[in-house]
């Protein structure tokens, strides 16, 4: 481990802390107040958590984002562990390939969902940039129904794709991790394995152009490898449009479908462009990176009435990636 380590003692609390307050939240928003109606509400959620378990298990992955009780599986199980991922490799394998030293860091994050990835992202520069005052983030998700939003105005925007659970996000998280005065989000609808056109459109485009930092997280191994011939021209396409010292960075399951699209990956962006620099892990014997989680901070009722190891949707006591990242002299 590195000596003072920040990201250790004072990074990871500060995401991991928020754990009862995203529970609490989803409480909220669906109107639950007593203990009973608690315990009821997370009783119901069981069926939904096995069925959501069970569709990242398929060879294809099509999950329905739209649906509510999804929404509330996904923040509870995956928004504070996935909120510790870019963090965590920016601050034990990149802070010598990239450097977020201006006022205004402006970031793209595509198939972000609910924006775990801000999320960590504020707290991280916060800690480790602290003269990074200003964030500026693009939220590319096919869930999303508008090509052009701007979230500057929030809390009087209205959402689009991930209604339910961005709200809670905005609430109660971003505004927490950062002073609202100080960030201006973008909302982008983004089919990342469609035509260019669908992938972006003129504004957005220009947003992926002036990004410092442009992120794929857990989302290409939903794409169908009868798509990965369409996804690599769209990941070359943003990889062109790049600025110089732009980083792109790419965080994946370590499935075989997945890994294998990252080494093409690699092999044709090395002759693709000669102005590229390529880093990636694991690049030892190790097929992945594997982060241990605490639990010391999961709300003792989730383990109680959803998180069933008879239904087999217990938390994950750790998680699985690899990544790639890469940057434009």
């Amino acid at each position: 481990m590195i000596q003072n380590d920040l990201l250790r003692t004072e990074v990871f609390p500060s995401i991991y802390s928020g754990y009862p307050t995203l529970l609490n939240a989803i409480y909220s928003a669906n109107r639950v107040q007593t203990i009973e109606q608690k315990r009821d509400f997370l009783e119901k959620l069981q069926k939904p958590a096995r069925e959501l378990t069970s569709e990242y298990q398929k060879e294809t992955i099509s999950v329905d984002y739209l649906r509510t009780d999804y929404q509330s599986i996904y923040l509870l199980r995956y928004f504070i562990q996935y909120a510790l991922i870019i963090p965590s490799i920016l601050y034990y394998h990149l802070k010598d390939f990239c450097h977020f030293e201006n006022n205004l860091l402006t970031s793209s994050f595509f198939g972000c969902g609910p924006g775990s990835e801000i999320y960590g992202l504020m707290h991280y520069i916060k800690k480790i940039y602290p003269n990074t005052a200003k964030i500026s983030a693009a939220m590319l998700d096919k869930t999303s129904t508008s090509w052009t939003q701007y979230l500057y105005s929030y809390p009087d925007v209205v959402f689009t794709g991930w209604k339910y659970s961005r709200h809670i996000v905005f609430d109660h998280f971003l505004s927490e991790a950062q002073n609202p005065s100080l960030y201006a989000i973008a909302d982008f609808k983004s089919d990342i394995d469609r035509d260019i056109t669908d992938l972006l459109r003129p504004t957005s485009s220009r947003w992926i152009t002036e990004s410092d930092l442009i992120c794929f997280q857990f989302c290409l191994n939903e794409v169908s490898t009868s798509r990965h011939q369409q996804l690599m021209i769209n990941l070359k396409h943003i990889v062109n449009i790049m600025k110089p010292g732009a980083l792109m960075l790419i965080i994946e399951p370590p499935y075989k479908r997945v890994e294998k699209l990252l080494e093409s990956l690699r092999y044709e962006l090395a002759t693709f462009n000669n102005n590229i620099e390529i880093r990636h892990k694991p690049n030892n014997d190790s097929s992945h990176i594997q982060m241990p989680l605490d639990l010391n901070y999961v709300p003792p009722e989730l383990e109680t009435y959803l998180f069933l190891k008879e239904h087999k949707t217990l938390l994950a006591t750790s998680i699985k990636y690899r990544w790639l990242a890469l940057s434009k002299r």
